[in-house]
Formats: structure tokens, C-alpha cells, sequence
């Protein structure tokens, strides 16, 4: 038996008289003197079986049967080991355990050289342009940094590209090629004469050019009016000029229509009224037509007059 369990091995663990059983797992059975022993310090829980052997494992830093050896005997940096054979299991901060259980430093490229004292992933993300579990893989050449866990781009090198990489160029009617990174949209607005979110529309044929200006808003209206006489919003209404002359013409032929209008209604009227009731005296037939004739000359200067006051003295335009 080890000596440095005599001291520790008492008749009094056991349970009776001719010590079979010890009063606790945390005891073990001696076949030498019959008695029972504490178990190993450094078993992991106080528990062990007749060796003795630890049956929990190891208190950190420890291996063997009875974990009386020392993890770091092996490897200096290791932390803790397989209780059977001292293979590293964890690492000391700043170092992880290889595939043959070696403990080797943290990538320098984990941030503030830290990792999982376990697998060796960079715990705080990576230095510079590195991604990956271990930050051993470099982003895309166009990101100024990227995700540790996928490679997306944070942010890219230069304005004119986007998408999740930084690998589509934006659209070239962009102000200065520039565009958003997530969604392609143009950052600056539109170069001259396009617009729309993508600035993938050009403005209006017939808006009116400038030397160094667009010719249409953000939405596509002429800012600077039209060419070939056209108008609107878009400069696609097209104008008609009427001149003075044939405005006097128009009024004319209304005005011939309304006479034969009141002429036909005065005549139909006399006749009504001449069917209706005997000639009763020549005085009163002659007062009926001055009375006749006066309205319908009335009638004919309120039909005419206002179309005459309507006619402009140049022209008048009509937008279709």
C-alpha cells in the first residue's frame, strides 16, 4: 500500500469488527491490515474504490488511478487532463489543446489573443480581416472587416460596390457610383438626367435641357419646362392654338343658329295663337306683332352680345 495512506487508514472507517465494509464511499477497503483508508485528496468528490481508484475523475490539474499525478508534469500550459492517460483537455488562458492534446497558443489573430481554453475559438471576435472559429480565414479583398461567424462584410472598401460581400458593382447612374452596401440604393442621389431609387429611369424626352443641371426632380417632373411647345408634369400635353379670326367665326355660325332658333319659336308662336282665336279687330293683330317683334329682338341681342364679349383679342389655348 502507499505509505502515504497509512497515517490515514483506521479500523475505526469500518463497520464492524472484522472491517468487510468501510462506513462510506469516501473509504476504501485495505486487504494488507483490514482496515479502511480515506480516500485520495485529489478525487474528485472524495470518492474511490480498494486501489484505491478514483471513481469520480480528478480534481483539476491531477490524472491517474489515484490522481496523484500532475497534469502540468506533461504539458506546462495544460489545465486540466484525461485522468487515464494525462492527454490535455483544457488549456491555461491564451493556449487550447492540438488533435494530440498539446497545448499551443491562441491564433494571434483573436482579439486581445484570447480563445477557448477548450476548441481554440476566438472568444472577443478577430484582429483585423480574418474570420472563422480561429480567425484563420481573410475576408473578402473589398470588406474593411467582416462577420467572424460568416465572412458578410461589415462595411466595404469602397463606396461604389455593395451586397453582402462587397462584390456587386452599384449602378452607374448613381451620383459618383456611390450607393448604400445593404439594399444598392443610390447614397448620393442620381447623375444628371435619371432618377428613381436606383436612378435606373431617364427624365422626360422633352424636358428642357440645361448646360450643367438635371432636367427632372426625384420624381420625374420637368424642372426646367418643356421643348416643342408641350407641357405638364412630364412635358407630354401638347398645345392648340385657335386664333382671334376663327373665334369670330365660331361666333357667327352661333350666332346664325340662335336666329333661326328665335324665328322658327316666333312664328310657331303667332300660328298657335292666330288657330286658337278668331281676328277680333285689325288694331289688336297689329299690336300683337309690334309686341312680337320687339321680344324677338330682345332675344336676339341677349344670344348674340355675350359670345361677341368672349372672343379674345389673340388666341386661346387648349391643352389635350
Amino acid at each position: 500500500m502507499n505509505p502515504g495512506y497509512q497515517c490515514k487508514c483506521h479500523k475505526i472507517y469500518c463497520t464492524n469488527n472484522a472491517c468487510t465494509t468501510c462506513l462510506s464511499s469516501t473509504f476504501f477497503l485495505t486487504s494488507s491490515d483490514n482496515s479502511c483508508c480515506e480516500c485520495p485528496q485529489n478525487c474528485k468528490g472524495a470518492f474511490c474504490t480498494r486501489g484505491p481508484q478514483c471513481t469520480s475523475g480528478c480534481a483539476d490539474a491531477f490524472y491517474g488511478m489515484d490522481c496523484s499525478q500532475k497534469c502540468t508534469d506533461i504539458n506546462a500550459e495544460c489545465f486540466i487532463c484525461s485522468q487515464y492517460d494525462g492527454m490535455c483537455l483544457v488549456c491555461r488562458e491564451g493556449f487550447y489543446p492540438n488533435e494530440t492534446g498539446n497545448c499551443i497558443s491562441c491564433n494571434d489573430n483573436c482579439k486581445n489573443g484570447q480563445c477557448d481554453s477548450d476548441t481554440g475559438r476566438c472568444i472577443k471576435g478577430c484582429e483585423g480581416t480574418f474570420w472563422g472559429d480561429k480567425c484563420d480565414i481573410l475576408c473578402s479583398s473589398s470588406c474593411e472587416t467582416c462577420q467572424q461567424e460568416s465572412g458578410i462584410c461589415f462595411s466595404c472598401v469602397e463606396q461604389t460596390v455593395h451586397g453582402l460581400f462587397c462584390n456587386e458593382s452599384c449602378i452607374s447612374s448613381c451620383f459618383e457610383g456611390k450607393c448604400e452596401q445593404i439594399t444598392g440604393l443610390c447614397s448620393l442621389g442620381c447623375e444628371r438626367n435619371f432618377f428613381g431609387n436606383m436612378c435606373q429611369t431617364n427624365c422626360p424626352e422633352n424636358c428642357l435641357q440645361t448646360e450643367t443641371k438635371t432636367s427632372c426632380n426625384t420624381d420625374g417632373d420637368c424642372l426646367y419646362g418643356c421643348i416643342n411647345d408641350l407641357e405638364g408634369r412630364y412635358c407630354t400635353e401638347r398645345r392648340i392654338y385657335i386664333t382671334s379670326s376663327t373665334n369670330i367665326a365660331l361666333a357667327a355660325l352661333v350666332g346664325v343658329f340662335a336666329t333661326l332658333f328665335i324665328s322658327t319659336a316666333a312664328g310657331c308662336y303667332l300660328w298657335n295663337r292666330r288657330r286658337s282665336k278668331p281676328i277680333e279687330q285689325s288694331s289688336e293683330i297689329q299690336l300683337d306683332q309690334i309686341e312680337t317683334e320687339k321680344a324677338y329682338e330682345q332675344l336676339q341681342r341677349q344670344a348674340i352680345e355675350p359670345i361677341y364679349r368672349n372672343v379674345d383679342d389673340n388666341y386661346t389655348v387648349l391643352s389635350i
